[in-house]
């Protein structure tokens, strides 16, 4: 019986307690002021400018803005923003720049504001040096959206990977199949945020296991040095003592593979991130190039183009039923799949064919729209 009293004892103290701590925070603030219990609401800035433009379908006149096509990822984007606005049947315009220079940048954002277009969507553009521009947008009621791109003030909304999410996938699977014991190096480019969340992300997850050796770490950015030339500076170093080299996107894959061929070694491997026809060539191969994260690069474009719609043509607002956004400037997710020899897809395949999403009977299906040029395939 004592032994009861006392664990009854101890049981209403337990109580007591938790009630008072409850109490205590009730209203609670922390040291910069805020209260715990009190939700805190978003510094949306586009909350602040007049409404979107909305137009009928065939009246709404949409501006794209992107790099000339020097990639497969461009022109795998570009090729959807034109598929989707045919679909729509909404007239598209496009501007193009040339390189990373950011007065030709602005000379193309500029173009587009000039043509007073209802609505403009910037590819891989960096908003945050334009951001005047976006603003002066906003405030004519022309819509600005991202697709795989930074937010800054004003834009609706952006639509990307999850890279830090993408690069922890590949972190996971490559430290499962090496046992936690491998020797890996990173190439990455630091101008782009993108670039920084696939490089950090699984560094900071091989750091946490004892036999996962980051031994090199290179940037993209000095006049001339490529990514081939940093694999092979890699392998020269290393030799087979090299398990992994690392990209924050596939072209360090593909450089990999031609120098890991001319070094003649074929212990390390190499992953990246993006998929498309070159990276899925090199991957058939099982050689050097062993796995991809393959972004939905079509779904980000038909994700932002179907919120153009939503919010221009049909005049709904974010935090509708049905809306894509809850809230202006927010981010909509979409994600890939990891491309490896035992998936890798077929030449001849639509590009849709690496995602879950692709289901090849549903033909009635966004992802088997063939306007203007038709549907991207895998070479």
């Amino acid at each position: 019986m004592r032994s009861k009293a006392r664990f009854l004892s101890f049981f209403m103290v337990v109580l007591i307690c938790v009630g008072f701590l409850a109490a205590c925070n009730k209203g609670a603030t922390t040291t910069s002021g805020v209260k715990l219990d009190e939700p805190q609401k978003r510094n949306v800035a586009a909350d602040n400018y007049p409404d979107l433009r909305v137009k009928a379908a065939d009246k709404i006149v949409v501006g794209y803005m992107h790099q000339t096509l020097d990639s497969e990822t461009i022109k795998r984007q570009t090729r959807q923003v034109q598929i989707e606005a045919h679909q729509r049947g909404w007239e598209l315009r496009e501007a193009i720049y040339e390189g990373g220079n950011q007065t030709t940048i602005r000379d193309a954002f500029q173009a587009l504001v000039t043509q007073d277009v209802d609505a403009i969507v910037l590819y891989n553009t960096d908003p945050q040096h334009y951001a005047d521009l976006v603003i002066q947008c906003r405030e004519k009621g022309i819509g600005v959206y991202n697709i795989d791109s930074e937010l800054s003030a004003g834009v609706v909304a952006n639509s990307c990977a999850p890279n830090g999410v993408a690069s922890a996938m590949l972190a996971y699977m490559l430290g499962e199949r090496f046992t936690w014991q491998a020797n890996v190096a990173f190439i990455t480019i630091p101008r782009f945020q993108v670039h920084m969340e696939r490089s950090e992300v699984p560094i900071a997850i091989f750091q946490q296991y004892p036999g996962m050796n980051v031994v090199g770490y290179e940037t993209l950015g000095a006049a001339n040095v490529t990514a081939y030339d940093y694999c092979m500076t890699f392998l020269e170093k290393f030799g087979e003592d090299l398990d992994i080299i690392f990209g924050s996107w596939d072209g360090v894959g593909n450089a990999a593979a031609e120098a890991a061929a001319a070094q003649n070694n074929t212990h390390v491997i190499a992953v990246g991130i993006d998929g498309g026809s070159e990276a899925f060539a090199n991957i058939r191969k099982n050689g050097v190039f062993q796995a991809s994260y393959a972004q939905a690069c079509e779904m980000y474009s038909h994700k932002i183009m179907e919120l153009v719609e939503q919010l221009q043509v049909k005049g709904m607002k974010p935090g509708d039923p049905d809306c894509l956004i809850q809230f202006w400037g927010e981010t909509m997710y979409s994600d890939g799949t990891i491309v490896t020899p035992e998936n890798v897809p077929d030449a001849g395949q639509p590009i849709h064919a690496a995602q879950a999403y692709y289901d090849p009977n549903d033909k009635g299906a966004w992802y088997f729209w063939d306007d203007g040029q038709g549907l991207y395939m895998i070479e």
